[in-house]
């Protein structure tokens, strides 16, 4: 995913297929769990590659064949604020999907497309068998992770699902950058969206 050509081939197939794009999520995410004084260079470089860089890129190649008015949506993590033991390299590559939303949501103002970021807190999802947590300790984790939670339990992929389609419909954030939080994890109970204006630019409809 983090080869470039990658994307290059993504947009090729789409501007043949369907001649432009409306909607574009980039949601790629990979996640070791690692105290800073133990994380090594492959492990830093692997998840930067992955959750920062492919992004960036997918985005930036992309973007050409975006028609006006679309959406893209980023998937952030609310680990990029809130404190997580061993998370420091991955809060800090997702931090700077925020400020890619922040710097896109002002370089595409004048194309009206529309840049978010679901940040979600612990989600039941495939990244959890990629964490380096062994086998033997996986169950306590994942107790730990629910009873930080409102709810006493992580988010699923089935409640993700009415929020994620919502964002592309969702005309109050034109011109904006928006991060949006759901309940589904610490600071939610249901998968409500919670949206914050990242810039305060001028809508100009």
């Amino acid at each position: 995913m983090a080869d470039v050509s990658h994307h290059d081939e993504v947009a090729q197939q789409i501007r043949q297929r369907f001649g432009a794009l409306d909607i574009y999520m980039a949601n790629a995410g990979i996640n070791t769990i690692t105290h800073s004084a133990d994380v090594s260079e492959a492990e830093y470089d692997a998840q930067f590659a992955v959750n920062t860089r492919d992004v960036f890129f997918g985005v930036q190649k992309l973007i050409p064949i975006m028609r006006n008015g679309g959406a893209i949506i980023l998937t952030g993590s609310l680990a990029s604020e809130k404190v997580l033991d061993g998370h420091a390299v991955y809060a800090g590559s997702k931090a700077a999907i925020n400020a890619f939303a922040r710097g896109w949501a002002i370089e595409l103002k004048s194309r009206g497309i529309r840049v978010n970021v679901l940040s979600p807190g612990p989600v039941d999802t495939a990244i959890l068998d990629k964490l380096g947590i062994p086998f033997e300790q996986r169950g306590l984790f994942e107790k730990a992770m629910a009873e930080a939670i409102p709810l006493g339990r992580m988010g699923s992929r089935k409640s993700w699902q009415k929020p994620l389609c919502s964002l592309p419909r969702t005309r109050a954030v034109s011109s904006r950058a928006s991060i949006c939080g759901s309940t589904a994890g610490w600071q939610c109970s249901e998968p409500r969206l919670r949206c914050r204006r990242s810039n305060r630019l001028p809508n100009n409809g």
